[in-house]
């Protein structure tokens, strides 16, 4: 019975010494707070489905972007369609411009492009019929004007 409990003494020491070995190392878009909170937001948003019933399921390039921007952006309420309308809570993402991909030859030819000073966001329509209708990839650009996975 004794070897029993040093031997979950052990177990429970070493399992402490290796949480520190458990932690990710950091990196330039795991340090970017701002970044990581702008993604929350724009997966609540794209995963909100009275949000893709007003849009429809099958939008790309400029007028995904167009209905994403009313969404996010009072100022851009004349970009909205049907009952898509601008949604108060999504302020933080109103800083991000919009933009499309011109190279046919682009692994995602039919995004929309949002970028907010290094951060690039990237909606892409689903090619499947499941849920979600739109999936997001995100990067910080630090060194280059794209993520590497554009490339």
């Amino acid at each position: 019975m004794l070897a029993a409990t040093m031997a979950i003494f052990e177990f429970g020491v070493s399992l402490t010494a290796q949480q520190s070995q458990m932690i990710p190392p950091r990196s330039v878009y795991t340090d970017g707070a701002s970044a990581q909170n702008s993604d929350r937001l724009w997966l609540k948003l794209l995963n909100d489905t009275q949000f893709i019933d007003s849009i429809s399921r099958d939008l790309a390039s400029r007028s995904l972007c167009d209905q994403l921007m009313c969404r996010i952006n009072e100022l851009d309420s004349s970009r909205c369609i049907g009952k898509n309308a601008y949604q108060k809570g999504f302020g933080e993402l109103s800083g991000f411009q919009d933009g499309l991909i011109d190279d046919l030859n682009h692994p995602f030819p039919s995004a929309c492009v949002l970028s907010n000073g290094d951060h690039r966001v990237l909606v892409v329509p689903s090619l499947d019929d499941f849920w979600p209708p739109y999936r997001v990839y995100s990067c910080l650009t630090r060194k280059e004007p794209f993520c590497l996975f554009e490339k």
